[in-house]
């Protein structure tokens, strides 16, 4: 047995051992007698790879297969490379190179067939993540993970997609262990954008310029702490300005250019979307406050505020199961907070309410309509289903606008008496006390003729 024999099989058994290290000591020393074989670069090439020397294990790959054109280990090996690095491409070529020269290799036909399938999940990976998919990216991206370690730009993309998924702690974490391999501008810059998101600029700002100490080329951190100094809380500052004097419409336009400053900051747009939608309250137009608010919660489903006022706005719109369910949902994140449990039990009375008679539902107000809203909706929907202009059609028909008809003087007599609608917002109907034909004493022919006088006539039959 030759010397460069002996000190391959001493390797052999230190990397049995998983002492590294040594083993490739031994193959070096195995080279040096005879640098010729291919086996020695190969084994030592093994070595390297358990060390995450990922460069230098290619170099070594590269020298068995010159040796060696038929040495399937050394293109196996050197696919693993290629991968870890992140290049699958060329995985995927020197894998073919390799069963040019060894056709029915099994495990170089296998691994073809796991880099094929990597290198499907990179193209996915790419285009949920151009399509702004990033969760779906971010679970999309585990195997590259584990297949690509040694690649830190898929590293960095898969703690953007995290970060913009709104995923900020684990976010956090995936750059603290990268910053124990690594200290770049980019981990840096990404770190700074994650305290940004959180709320803790100072923070952010102190990372964004550790960033430019690195590099001060940089480009990205220039640009966010420009953006920090001279846009993001200054605008979002002029626009709580204008609310607060109570110009609501030039608030709402603000807010809106201050949400489109960096729509990925999830966090940040939250707040701003709900302070938007509060202003489109204050205007009492709630299915544009309610648009707002779907989408701050979409943005931050831990923003419990965002839920306290889409609860109120779907109270207003006579949601009241949905109203129900915000409330509820804002309870679990902040059991304390914005008079919640109050809400929560006058969104119980009004869901009540609502399974009997909800009148507000009946005029098609909201819960807040004054009475000229309350007059107007009652004066269009009688006309409509007023009984003598249902002539013509079949019984059915007939009784089931009569029905209307009664209901909507019932709402009405009720919603337009302060005491009455008092009693019903806190609970009881004021006409389920009461005798009589429809369930209240009401004649709804007369309430028609306080506003129309006797030109139609009675209900008929």
């Amino acid at each position: 047995c030759s010397a460069a024999e002996k000190l391959k099989e001493q390797g052999n058994q230190e990397f049995k051992n998983k002492n590294y290290s040594a083993a490739i000591d031994l193959y070096t020393q195995a080279i040096a007698e005879d640098p010729h074989e291919a086996t020695f670069y190969g084994n030592r090439s093994a070595c390297l790879l358990a060390l995450e020397r990922y460069q230098e294990a290619l170099v070594d790959c590269q020298q068995a297969v010159s040796k060696n054109k038929t040495f399937e280990k050394g293109y196996f090996r050197a696919s693993k490379c290629h991968c870890a690095q992140g290049n699958i491409q060329k995985a995927k070529e020197i894998l073919l190179e390799g069963l040019n020269q060894v056709p029915k290799s099994k495990s170089l036909n296998q691994e073809l067939s796991y880099v094929n399938d990597l290198e499907s999940k990179e193209t996915e990976f790419n285009k949920l993540y151009s399509e702004g998919k990033y969760k779906e990216a971010a679970e999309n991206c585990t195997a590259l993970l584990e297949a690509c370690k040694g690649a830190s730009k898929i590293n960095y993309f898969y703690i953007r997609c995290l970060i913009y998924s709104n995923q900020l702690d684990e976010a956090m974490s995936v750059v603290q262990i990268q910053m124990r391999k690594e200290s770049t501008p980019e981990l840096y810059y990404l770190r700074g954008i994650i305290f940004l998101y959180s709320g803790k600029t100072d923070h952010a700002k102190k990372h964004f310029q550790e960033a430019l100490r690195i590099d001060p080329d940089h480009n990205l951190s220039m640009k966010m702490i420009k953006k920090m100094r001279t846009t993001m809380e200054s605008k979002k500052e002029d626009a709580n300005a204008l609310f607060k004097i109570g110009n609501m419409e030039e608030a709402i336009k603000a807010y809106k250019e201050c949400s489109e400053l960096d729509p990925k900051n999830a966090n940040f747009n939250s707040v701003i979307l709900t302070n938007k939608a509060i202003a489109h309250f204050r205007l009492h137009q709630y299915d544009e406050a309610l648009k707002d608010l779907d989408k701050a919660i979409e943005g931050n489903d831990k923003y419990a505020k965002a839920y306290i006022k889409r609860g109120e706005v779907n109270s207003k719109l006579n949601n009241y199961e949905e109203a129900l369910r915000d409330f509820n949902s804002a309870k679990e994140i902040d059991p304390h907070g914005f008079d919640v449990r109050e809400k929560i039990k006058q969104a119980k009375i009004d869901l009540k309410r609502s399974k009997k008679y909800d009148y507000y539902k009946i005029l098609g107000v909201p819960k807040d309509a004054d009475i000229f809203q309350i007059k107007k909706a009652y004066k269009k929907l009688a006309l409509k289903w007023h009984p003598d202009k249902q002539k013509g059609k079949d019984e059915k028909e007939q009784e089931e606008a009569e029905k209307k008809f009664k209901d909507i003087a019932r709402a009405y007599s009720v919603l337009s008496d302060e005491k009455k609608r008092n009693q019903y917002d806190n609970g009881i109907d004021p006409e389920d006390n009461e005798g009589g034909g429809m369930g209240g004493g009401i004649d709804p022919n007369s309430i028609f003729q306080m506003f129309f006088g006797g030109g139609m006539g009675g209900m008929g039959g």
